[in-house]
């Protein structure tokens, strides 16, 4: 599982949301917030002339490193309304059920995680659940499962707490412990999105279940 996250607390205002008050309501002439906007206008013009006179092979061989700094400032400047984000603890437990033969069984399992820079994931014992192979005659096998997940935090979730993921899964029994392995194909290729708002604040976090080589 890998998690996103995106969060604010409702009674308690961020830099971002000074900074959007005093671009949406602060308009006179020599106010901070015009003096904002004024600094936002001359890095964006700054920026365009870097790029601009990076492309000539000559500019960029001799100011290489100013326009490199230039670009970082640039985008630690606009990145902060991203970088301002809370982590988010996400936690749960989850089920699982096989449209296939008997040889596939799953055992679900309590997990928990909270993001760190934007980013979480599971490992270890600490994970959605272990799908086991037991032996039998050999013979390839194809079969459906079905994730259940039960987020218990963070509470609210637009979408209700309760998300399912569906995979397919191919490879081959074998009645050598030793041999035989499946593949599990989850068919989410995007993060899914988790609005939510509850007592403690609003956000969202995002979720991807990988594939199982």
């Amino acid at each position: 599982m890998a998690t996103t996250p995106g969060k604010r607390a409702i009674s308690d205002p961020d830099l971002r949301d000074r900074l959007y008050e005093l671009l949406e309501h602060d308009h006179l002439p020599h106010s901070v917030g015009s003096r904002f906007v004024r600094l936002i206008i001359a890095i964006i013009v700054v920026d365009v002339l870097a790029a601009i006179l990076a492309s000539v092979p000559e500019y960029d061989a001799k100011l290489h490193r100013l326009f490199t700094a230039i670009e970082v400032a640039a985008v630690m400047a606009f990145a902060q309304g991203h970088a301002r984000a809370d982590e988010v603890t996400v936690s749960g437990f989850t089920t699982g059920t096989f449209n296939g033969p008997p040889q596939l069984s799953f055992v679900g399992n309590n997990f928990t995680g909270t993001t760190f820079l934007g980013v979480g994931s599971l490992s270890g014992s600490n994970n959605l659940g272990t799908i086991f192979l037991s032996t039998g005659p050999e013979h390839t096998l194809t079969a459906g499962f079905t994730l259940n997940v039960t987020f218990t935090s963070p509470t609210g979730i637009y979408s209700g707490q309760g998300p399912t993921y569906f995979a397919a899964i191919s490879g081959t029994v074998s009645p050598d412990i030793n041999h035989g392995g499946v593949y599990i194909d989850f068919q989410n290729d995007t993060p899914q999105v988790f609005n939510f708002t509850n007592p403690s604040g609003e956000g969202f976090f995002s979720m991807i279940v990988p594939d199982v080589p």
